[in-house]
């Protein structure tokens, strides 16, 4: 299995407190929202390998891209743990791309854990190989479009050389499956 990123709590409702009450707009009447914002961040900081959280990562993504739209999120701090590597160091991004990179790195890494799980309860069951291909190949898109992001925002050339390895593995295991998929067609017509 894939590392997931770790995040750290932050909260929205200091940061959109004060927007609120600049442009004289009522706080009470965003209460919810906001709650609901630093609902979903918490529940994607700590991940688990169950296919139904790819709903909640998604989710919060679209959350992050509506209220930047109506906010400014520069503002906040966004505490991630990196993935990979012996020390596990914490980085703060001051910048909306930095969350929300972290967030499609967790739904790719998400993506290729249940396509592991899959391929690896499913080795007898042709269906199980391919869903877990299909996996897979969630995984890829999501880091390819990731690696693009990466490059846009100049977060260097580190970032974009490990998403391309990882794509290249996922890819290769999702062949992988295709693979092992047409043996065991061919055992069975033996």
């Amino acid at each position: 299995m894939f590392p997931f990123k770790v995040g750290e709590s932050t909260s929205f409702s200091d940061v959109l407190k004060i927007q609120l009450d600049r442009k004289s707009k009522h706080y009470d009447n965003w209460c919810n929202d906001i709650q609901t914002l630093d609902k979903l961040r918490s529940f994607v900081l700590h991940l688990e390998n169950h296919e139904y959280l790819t709903t909640s990562l998604l989710k919060y993504y679209t959350q992050l891209m509506s209220a930047a739209v109506k906010f400014d999120l520069s503002l906040m701090g966004w505490p991630w743990y990196n993935a990979f590597g012996k020390e596990k160091k914490l980085t703060i991004g001051a910048s909306l791309s930095f969350e929300k990179s972290a967030v499609l790195f967790n739904l790719a890494i998400l993506y290729a854990n249940v396509g592991v799980e899959r391929m690896l309860n499913g080795k007898a069951d042709e269906e199980g190989l391919k869903k877990a291909a299909h996996f897979f190949s969630q995984s890829v898109g999501v880091l390819s479009f990731l690696e693009e992001r990466v490059k846009e925002d100049g977060l260097g050339a580190k970032g974009s050389s490990q998403l391309r390895a990882l794509s290249s593995l996922m890819l290769g295991m999702g062949q992988e499956c295709f693979v092992l998929k047409v043996s065991l067609s061919l055992k069975v017509r033996q």
